[in-house]
C-alpha cells in the first residue's frame, strides 16, 4: 500500500506541469458546479420569499410611477411619490376588492443629520395585511410610536439601540428576517412615526416635503382581492372607474424576476454540461498521452512482478489525488467569491438573493466533489484499459 502511494506521488512530482493542468481542469469544473448551483438555489430562495413578502395582489401608485415602486420593493432604490389619501376609500368601493391598506414612502439623506441613507416605508397597523405578518416573525409586540424596524441589510450596531434621522433619535425595535429583495434595505415604521420623521425633515428644510401634507397623502395603496375574483379583473375595474392611479399587479414583478432567473438557470445548466464534456475529453487526452510516455515504466513494473491490478491502483491513486486536490481548490475559490460578495451579486443582477442553509451547502459541496471525482475516475479507468493492452516485450524494445 505504502509503495503504491509512493509511486503515485513520485509520478505526480515528476510531472508537475501535467499535474497542475489536470488540477486546474478539475478545479474549474468544481467551481462552476458548486458556485453555479449555490447561485441558482439562492435566487430561487429569494424568488419564493419575494412572493410571500409582497403580500398584496395589486398595488395602486401615481400614474407613471410603476418603475419607481418596483425599484423600492425589488431593488431597494430609495424614492418617494404621493397620492391623495381619498383614493384609499375610492378603491375600497370597487367590486372585487376585499381590503386595502396605505403605505407612505420617505427617504433619508446622506448628510450629517442622518446616520444612513435609506428608504422608509410607513404602514397602518390597523389595516395592514402585508408587512405585519413578516414583522411577527421577529417582533411579536405592538410597535410603539417613535420605534423603527430595520431590514436585514441596514448597517446598524446592535448595541447602539437607536438611529438618528434629521437630527432626531429613533429607537430600533428589531431587525427583520432577510427577504433577498429591496425590502431588506428599508426601514419600517407606523404612520405616526413616519409623520414625526416627515416633520423633522421639513424643519431641516428638505425639498421633498414641500406641498405634501402627510395627513392627506399616501404613496401606495396595497389591495387584496375577494375570494373568487381574478386580480386582472379587479385591476380592470379600478382602472375603468378611477382616474389618476396606476394599478400594478405584484405578480408581474415576480414574473419578470422569474424570467431573468429562468434564463440564467438554463445558461448555467448548459455551461456545466459543456464543461463536464470538455473536462472529460481534456483529462482523457492528457491521461492517454501520459500512458504513452510511461509505457516502459509500466512494462518494467510488470517484469518485476507487478500485476495489472497493481498498476491500475497506481493510476487510480494518481487520479484520486488530482480529483480531490482540484475539487477542494474549486470549492475554496467558489466559497471565497460567492459567500462574501452575495449582496453585491444580488445588487448587480437586480434579483432577490437568499443563500441556502449550511446543510444544503454541504450537500452541494459533496455533490460537486462526487461529480468531479467521477470524471477523474472514469478517465483513469480508460487509461487502465489502455495500459492492460500494452505488450511488455514491445514496450521495452521500443524504449531501448
Amino acid at each position: 500500500m505504502k509503495m503504491k502511494n509512493n509511486l503515485a506521488f513520485s509520478n505526480i512530482k515528476r510531472n508537475p506541469t501535467r499535474c497542475l493542468g489536470l488540477i486546474f481542469v478539475v478545479s474549474l469544473l468544481t467551481f462552476v458546479m458548486f458556485g453555479g448551483f449555490i447561485l441558482i438555489i439562492s435566487l430561487k430562495n429569494g424568488l419564493e420569499t419575494a412572493e410571500k413578502r409582497f403580500g398584496a395582489k395589486l398595488m395602486a401608485v401615481p400614474v407613471n410611477y410603476d418603475e419607481e415602486a418596483e425599484g423600492i420593493l425589488v431593488r431597494g432604490e430609495p424614492n418617494y411619490f404621493y397620492l391623495d389619501k381619498t383614493y384609499v376609500e375610492d378603491i375600497k368601493k370597487i367590486e372585487g376588492v376585499r381590503t386595502v391598506t396605505p403605505e407612505f414612502f420617505l427617504t433619508s439623506t446622506s448628510e450629517s443629520c442622518c446616520d444612513v441613507k435609506v428608504q422608509f416605508i410607513g404602514f397602518d397597523p390597523e389595516s395592514d395585511f402585508s408587512i405585519q405578518p413578516w414583522i411577527r416573525e421577529k417582533f411579536e409586540a405592538d410597535l410603539e410610536d417613535g420605534a423603527l424596524l430595520i431590514g436585514s441589510d441596514i448597517q446598524f450596531e446592535d448595541e447602539d439601540k437607536s438611529l438618528k434621522f434629521f437630527d432626531q433619535e429613533f429607537q430600533v425595535a428589531a431587525r427583520l428576517q432577510k427577504t433577498g429583495t429591496g425590502l431588506d434595505q428599508s426601514i419600517y415604521a407606523d404612520m405616526n412615526t413616519i409623520k414625526t420623521l416627515f416633520e423633522a425633515a421639513r424643519k431641516k428644510g428638505f425639498s421633498f416635503t414641500e406641498n405634501i401634507d402627510p395627513e392627506k397623502s399616501v404613496s401606495a395603496i396595497l389591495i387584496d382581492t375577494e375570494e373568487g375574483y381574478d386580480p386582472d379583473t379587479v385591476r380592470h375595474n379600478i382602472r375603468s372607474r378611477i382616474n389618476g392611479v396606476q394599478v400594478i399587479k405584484s405578480g408581474n414583478m415576480i414574473t419578470d424576476i422569474a424570467k431573468n432567473l429562468g434564463q440564467f438557470v438554463w445558461v448555467l445548466y448548459l455551461l456545466v454540461a459543456l464543461l463536464i464534456v470538455l473536462s472529460f475529453m481534456t483529462m482523457a487526452t492528457i491521461f492517454s498521452v501520459s500512458i504513452n510516455e510511461r509505457k516502459k515504466e509500466f512494462a518494467t513494473i510488470r517484469v518485476l512482478g507487478g500485476t495489472s491490478s497493481y498498476i491500475a491502483q497506481i493510476i487510480c491513486r494518481e487520479a484520486g489525488v488530482i480529483g480531490i486536490g482540484g475539487s477542494l481548490c474549486g470549492l475554496l475559490l467558489a466559497s471565497l467569491i460567492i459567500f462574501p460578495f452575495s449582496y453585491s451579486i444580488s445588487q448587480s443582477w437586480d434579483l432577490p438573493f437568499i443563500q441556502p442553509g449550511p446543510l444544503e451547502i454541504l450537500g452541494l459541496a459533496l455533490a460537486s466533489l462526487l461529480v468531479s471525482f467521477l470524471v477523474c475516475t472514469i478517465t483513469s479507468i480508460i487509461s487502465i484499459v489502455k495500459v492492460n493492452k500494452i505488450k511488455i516485450y514491445e514496450s521495452l524494445r521500443d524504449n531501448r
